[in-house]
């Protein structure tokens, strides 16, 4: 972030309060992601009867650890919570940085532009990123087309024998190891495929919504928002 907040103790305050914030938002969109993609892979995988296998364990810091009470009753109400949560930063961030004029400027439109050059663009990225995210987990791969492909599959895997006894003709056991090194192609990118449909709850990756990425963003949070306070956790 560009804008720089002044004024001492009550810029420590408002820091602190965007720490929490910004913490809120990551724990929301993790738990929106991962339970996302958990929904469309049961309709995806809508043979299972909504027991999805596959998806790593969940192992993400407990909800609303950060939110007051009235905060956790709102963000009940919505589906897609994150976006709230956003909408909250930025009123936060209005209210300090130009109402009562953490940054500085001549007056509050002078602020408000400063904000609006710096962190808002900052702001806007981050929704447009969310939306792709969220577009990722909640598009499910169409039924028809999961049906196609796995009877297509069965079929060609499972007839390829009679065809392989014959290329074989000199030697008909090399059928069987043939017929087996097939059908763990064919399986093995099918299964690799469905992981990557689901990325955020797959099992192998680097977007994988496992706990570990909440916890490493919310200490850089900690550590680039409250240094000071960072610095005493570590020495305690």
């Amino acid at each position: 972030m560009s804008v720089d907040l002044q004024k001492g103790g009550h810029s420590t305050k408002a820091k602190e309060e965007l720490a929490r914030l910004c913490r809120v938002y990551i724990n929301e969109t993790n738990i929106f992601l991962r339970e996302a993609s958990l929904r469309t892979r049961s309709k995806e995988m809508y043979w299972m009867n909504g027991n999805p296998p596959y998806a790593i364990p969940a192992d993400l810091p407990p909800r609303f650890a950060d939110t007051t009470l009235e905060e956790e009753n709102i963000l009940r109400k919505y589906v897609r919570s994150p976006v709230i949560v956003l909408k909250w930063i930025r009123q936060h961030l209005y209210q300090v940085a130009v109402v009562e004029g953490l940054i500085a400027g001549r007056d509050e439109g002078q602020r408000a532009l400063v904000l609006k050059q710096g962190i808002e663009k900052n702001l806007l990225a981050l929704q447009t990123h969310f939306n792709g995210a969220s577009k990722i987990a909640t598009t499910p791969v169409p039924e028809p087309y999961t049906q196609m492909n796995r009877t297509i599959m069965f079929l060609f895997v499972f007839t390829s024998p009679f065809a392989l006894i014959k290329a074989f003709d000199l030697c008909p056991w090399a059928t069987i190891p043939a017929s087996m090194l097939l059908a763990f192609g064919y399986y093995g990118l099918d299964s690799a495929a469905l992981d990557l449909e689901d990325p955020f709850i797959s099992r192998f990756g680097d977007v994988q919504l496992d706990g570990r990425f909440e916890r490493a963003v919310c200490a850089d949070i900690n550590m680039l928002l409250m240094p000071e306070r960072e610095g005493k956790d570590i020495k305690d």
